[in-house]
């Protein structure tokens, strides 16, 4: 059975952004023996996050990003300018993050970046991944037809980002709202 040893140096590696290198040898009576391969050890920030995405969906806008293997959270940027302005949205430690859309402007640009943190200090900021929100067009082809002496059917284009539909009937071809269905 191989026994593990080993020793944790205290306040001998404390300098930001240097890399550390260790080799050890053993020692007995008639000296010292040939020495280890050498390890290291870094004591840098996380690198920046890649392949930052943005989409819309339901009600929410969610943002990924690649996981940095030495990070231990991400902290996530939002503006509506991409060159400055991004306000600190959330700290989490997945590698998604969603943001209601509830509270966010239609026919507006979103950046978002996202930058990596671990014991070291923080990444810089990822590059940008941007989404437009805009409301979904008119449909297209609305074809009414009688369907019994008291139903009509209803049909019409499949409309790209639209996740519902509002039927609204009147007895004027200028009517108010009155929502059917």
């Amino acid at each position: 059975m191989v026994k593990v040893l080993g020793y944790t140096l205290t306040k001998k590696v404390n300098i930001l952004g240097l890399t550390y290198y260790y080799k050890l040898c053993s020692v007995n009576s008639l000296g010292a023996g040939s020495f280890s391969s050498t390890a290291s050890v870094s004591l840098m920030p996380p690198s920046v996050p890649g392949d930052v995405s943005a989409r819309l969906e339901a009600d929410q806008v969610t943002v990924s990003w690649e996981a940095v293997s030495d990070a231990t959270a991400y902290r996530v940027y939002r503006s509506t300018d991409p060159s400055s302005g991004y306000n600190h949205k959330a700290t989490i430690e997945g590698t998604s993050y969603q943001d209601a859309a509830a509270g966010l402007v239609v026919d507006t640009t979103y950046y978002y970046r996202v930058r990596a943190v671990n014991g070291f200090g923080e990444s810089d900021l990822s590059s940008d991944a941007s989404i437009r929100l805009t409301l979904p067009p008119s449909p297209n082809n609305l074809l009414v037809t009688l369907f019994s002496d008291t139903s009509v059917r209803i049909a019409w284009q499949d409309v790209s980002g639209a996740n519902e539909y509002r039927v609204y009937q009147a007895t004027k071809k200028y009517f108010s709202d009155s929502l059917v269905m």
